[in-house]
């Protein structure tokens, strides 16, 4: 059976659908990327069965190669103290290549040390051994030596299912020099991968959210992103520059206010707009435009905006489970240091 591939919208159920598929019976082996969605798939899995059957492992993408790829095979030979999460140097001889001076080894390439020093069939019968079927979630995310991981689970005498979202794509799992560069370059170019790798793939079955309404989805699709809502009923989008209006967002905690970036400056309940990736209970939320991305919203020109701030500006605005509120930063700071400053006279 061929691998699949399923690329779907925000909120349209991919979490859902791998819960859907298990059986307890079968070796399941659950890979994901990000700690919320990490989360939320175990709380599914709970939930369906009331408990966490003995046949599943769910695993963080980095801490699966390290434990259940690397340590068997590596670990004593090398000798190595654990992981560093920053980029190898360019050049490197040897074992310094993946492992640094100090005896850790270097994330973005753990999986090309693997490959290099166990291979490929090696590893393939360690997975055969103990899995029957894999899931990937957040595949999107893969790059740079790890997408070779995804090619190679075309081998997998089980089955495999990835799911993602290719405007999610946010973080990476790994970056080396040009290595897959030019993978997430277009959606085109995306989807030509993983059909060069042997996958089936869907784009219809999961084209629709469940989670924001039409009037959102609507907003939406001004990033360029196409994006329809499951939902009958609508909700709101309130793009505001109206003081009290926006003071009454900033000061209502039942409202999540997403930033572009560095939400921990400001005495708000707040997170990042990649940061908020992977949770989806969120009712209605409140996404802060910087300065650039304001002017794109202003002039219409979302749709031109590069990559990676697209996709972190999409994972904002589809967190909202209801209405959706627009302001800019730089009124959210003056309203902040004017309210710091009101307290501090006092």
């Amino acid at each position: 059976m061929a691998p699949r591939l399923i690329l779907a919208v925000a909120g349209s159920g991919k979490t859902r659908r791998i819960v859907e598929n298990l059986n307890p019976e079968r070796r399941t082996l659950i890979l994901t990327y990000t700690i919320a969605n990490h989360q939320n798939i175990l709380d599914r899995i709970i939930a369906k069965f009331g408990y966490l059957p003995k046949n599943f492992h769910i695993h963080k993408y980095v801490s699966f190669l390290y434990s259940f790829c690397y340590q068997p095979f590596l670990q004593d030979a090398l000798g190595t103290k654990g992981l560093i999460f920053e980029r190898a140097p360019r050049y490197g001889n040897g074992n310094r290549r993946w492992i640094s001076t100090g005896g850790y080894l270097y994330n973005n390439r753990l999986f090309q040390l693997i490959l290099n020093r166990v291979g490929s069939q090696d590893l393939l019968t360690r997975f055969n051994r103990f899995y029957d079927e894999i899931y990937v979630d957040e595949v999107q995310d893969f790059a740079g030596h790890d997408f070779d991981f995804i090619e190679l689970l075309n081998q997998f005498d089980g089955s495999v299912l990835c799911v993602g979202d290719y405007y999610q794509h946010t973080f990476d799992t790994s970056t080396d020099g040009n290595k897959n560069g030019s993978l997430h370059s277009t959606y085109q170019e995306f989807i030509r991968r993983f059909e060069n790798a042997g996958y089936d793939i869907d784009t219809e079955s999961l084209n629709k959210s469940w989670r924001c309404s039409p009037s959102v989805c609507e907003a939406v699709t001004n990033l360029g992103i196409e994006i329809s809502s499951n939902k009958e009923i609508d909700s709101e989008i309130i793009r505001t520059t109206e003081e009290n209006v926006v003071r009454e967002i900033i000061e209502n905690n039942l409202i999540i206010k997403l930033f572009r970036e560095r939400s921990s400056i400001f005495e708000v309940r707040s997170m990042n707009w990649a940061v908020s990736k992977g949770i989806d209970h969120f009712h209605d939320v409140c996404v802060v435009l910087n300065d650039g991305t304001r002017d794109h919203w202003n002039n219409e020109t979302l749709d031109t905006l590069n990559h990676r701030t697209k996709c972190k500006l999409y994972v904002a605005m589809t967190r909202a489970n209801r209405n959706l509120y627009i302001v800019d930063e730089s009124q959210v700071k003056r309203i902040l240091e004017l309210k710091k400053k009101g307290a501090n006279k006092t």
